[in-house]
């Protein structure tokens, strides 16, 4: 999997300004935004693609539980065969 040019742009334009309205509308925060911002803009790609993969996996999950039959019985591995 890669990432989508045009999806990271978007995020990272998301946020950068949710970053610049933190920075402008929470003067407290100021040095935490300016410490952590670059950071997140660099992270963007890889925090995004776990997202993406976590949605997958649970959606994955959910397809799976509405068409599976019951498993088949798996052979214990430690029992010793009579």
């Amino acid at each position: 999997m890669k990432c989508n040019p045009k999806g990271m742009i978007t995020a990272g334009i998301a946020l950068a300004a949710m970053l610049a309205a933190a920075y402008a509308l929470l003067p407290p925060v100021r040095a935490l935004v300016l410490g952590i911002g670059p950071y997140l803009l660099l992270l963007i790609c890889p925090l995004s693609m776990w997202l993406m993969m976590k949605s997958m996996s649970a959606h994955d999950d959910q397809v799976g539980g509405m068409t599976e039959q019951a498993p088949e019985q798996k052979p214990h591995p430690f029992r010793i065969k009579e």
